[in-house]
């Protein structure tokens, strides 16, 4: 695999085929070996040819948790919803945190009394992207009790002052069924038609905080905040220099804010000479509430991928998001948008391309955007 990477990296396409043939060839019936190529081929960019491997991984071995959470993370790359959603529960490790209340399974019925319980799961990230399908849990009359990362419950609670939240350690009271919020897609988005085409914000932020930020950094320039790293495991692929963003940060016609959580002082420092405001008084990793409000009080996010996109999309911020080629599953392929979040563009690197270069190839087209907005997003503090 070493190999075909430097033939890609020479762009030797049909070299670098023959080589994977050969791996191929070589652990055709090694489920372990097969998932792992599957991944590693994924990560290059090919996720039908991953796919492939993974199914046969499956076949080989069906009681294989990593390799059914590898087919599903495939299917789900390429839009085959309801087939990854079916393989998806394979994504528990066994030292996961679950909050089973020992409550039956639920299935999306309708309970004659009683509430049902969602409780979180996986990433901050991941928790906003799949709250975003209980407005429509809601609106379908079902009762839900939720709980959720505490750092989100002031926000979900002004959005959705229908639920009622539930703390770690609470009696189950009326409680009847229950489901990790990672399961809702696979009982609601099972097809990319079961996406709403423009969905109401599923978080809304704090107006107070929002005005009182967007009256510090306001100097009648468009405001456009800007995210560069992330702490995920994937950030070496994820995360860019601040450095790529010269081309942005130096349109004098926009006032660009920092929206990278982690030490002012330090962001402060690492900005240098660059034209970006750093707000010594916010935190997101202290302060979820706070970094909400900082979001809505954008008229343009741009962003890697981090939390910062999830929120942007939950408040329902126009936000550009810089991607690696080969991203996470999210995002799905080729695409320059997502069906979770109505507000959010996809930029991606060309394959090989480096950071600055996709920055300078939009540059113009993310100043042009953000003048164009130029009015605020005053709806992400709105139910």
């Amino acid at each position: 695999m070493h190999l075909a990477g430097v033939q890609e990296a020479l762009g030797q396409a049909e070299a670098m085929a023959n080589t994977l043939a050969q791996v191929v060839r070589a652990v055709l019936e090694d489920a372990t070996a097969l998932t792992a190529l599957g991944n590693r081929i994924s990560a290059m960019g090919w996720p039908a040819v991953a796919l492939d491997l993974c199914a046969r991984a499956c076949a080989l071995a069906p009681a294989d948790a990593v390799a059914r959470a590898s087919q599903a993370r495939q299917l789900l790359t390429l839009g085959r919803f309801g087939e990854g959603w079916d393989l998806a529960d394979a994504r528990w490790d066994r030292g996961d945190p679950r909050h089973d209340l020992g409550l039956p399974a639920w299935n999306g019925e309708a309970l004659p009394e009683g509430r049902i319980l969602v409780w979180h799961e996986q990433g901050i990230g991941d928790e906003v992207m799949f709250t975003t399908l209980l407005p429509e849990l809601v609106a379908a009359g079902h009762r839900l009790t939720v709980l959720c990362d505490p750092r989100l419950r002031a926000a979900l609670a002004r959005a959705l002052p229908q639920v009622a939240f539930h703390a770690p350690g609470d009696a189950a009271g009326p409680l009847r069924a229950q489901i990790p919020m990672g399961d809702l897609p696979r009982l609601l988005r099972r097809h990319e038609r079961d996406f709403p085409r423009a969905s109401r914000p599923c978080l809304v932020a704090d107006p107070a905080r929002r005005a009182l930020m967007r009256a510090r950094y306001a100097d009648g320039r468009p405001l456009v905040g800007v995210s560069w790293k992330t702490r995920n495991a994937e950030a070496q692929q994820r995360s860019m220099p601040l450095a790529a963003l010269a081309p942005l940060l130096g349109d004098t016609e926009l006032r660009c804010v920092s929206l990278q959580y982690g030490d002012a002082a330090q962001l402060a420092a690492e900005a240098g000479g660059l034209p970006l405001l750093v707000d010594p008084l916010v935190d997101g990793l202290s302060s979820v509430e706070d970094a909400l409000a900082q979001v809505a009080a954008m008229d343009l996010v741009v962003s890697i991928d981090n939390s910062t996109v999830h929120f942007a999309g939950a408040l329902g911020v126009p936000c550009c998001v810089l991607l690696p080629f080969a991203a996470e599953w999210r995002w799905m392929a080729r695409r320059s948008d997502m069906p979770w979040y109505a507000s959010l563009r996809l930029l991606r690197q060309a394959r090989g391309e480096p950071w600055d270069m996709l920055v300078a190839r939009h540059a113009s087209a993310l100043a042009g955007f953000a003048k164009n907005i130029g009015k605020g997003t005053t709806g992400a503090c709105e139910k």
